[in-house]
């Protein structure tokens, strides 16, 4: 057991907000930074142009998931911290995360896959990866007889960093 310097530590009280979902924050930055928040937007999903933008639908469920959650109703605890709602604005409720997510069709959920395999490449580019071993990004997306095979990171040669976006593309 550590003993020393115990009498360093000075715990206050705090009328700021805090947070324990500090690292949400940085996941939001992150996404917002790779284009995820336009491409995301320009789905097809909006139906009127009060309510929640699909970006913050979806940011908020990559919070629950990456908090913990496990069911839409887990998102009142991402709700009532205040110190997380002073970081990231606004966080929609569970019946309304819902109601989003009723919205995708088998169409939606291939735009969705096209923007996942285009975020990839754009990572794989900032992070200077030059290994054979990130392989064509092949995925089925979709459902019934709009099951398509998307393909994301086309090598060349084993090196990937000369991707272009126009990589992402659908194959037969």
């Amino acid at each position: 057991m550590i003993t020393k310097n115990l009498n360093s530590f000075k715990i206050t009280t705090t009328k700021q907000a805090i947070t324990s979902f500090a690292g949400l924050p940085l996941l939001l930055g992150m996404a917002k930074n790779l284009g995820l928040e336009e491409e995301i937007n320009a789905l097809p999903l909006k139906e009127r142009a009060r309510g929640y933008k699909p970006a913050e639908s979806a940011f908020a469920l990559m919070g629950l998931i990456q908090s913990g959650g496990e069911a839409l109703d887990d998102v009142s605890m991402l709700k009532g911290d205040d110190g997380l709602g002073e970081l990231w604005g606004k966080i929609p409720a569970s019946n309304t995360l819902g109601e989003w997510l009723r919205r995708y069709g088998c169409k939606t959920v291939h735009q969705l896959g096209r923007i996942q395999l285009g975020t990839a490449v754009k990572v794989v580019r900032a992070c200077d990866i030059g290994c054979g071993l990130v392989l064509s990004g092949v995925a089925e997306i979709g459902c019934g007889d709009e099951l398509r095979r998307v393909v994301g990171i086309q090598s060349r040669g084993g090196d990937v960093r000369g991707a272009k976006d126009a990589d992402v593309r659908d194959i037969p």
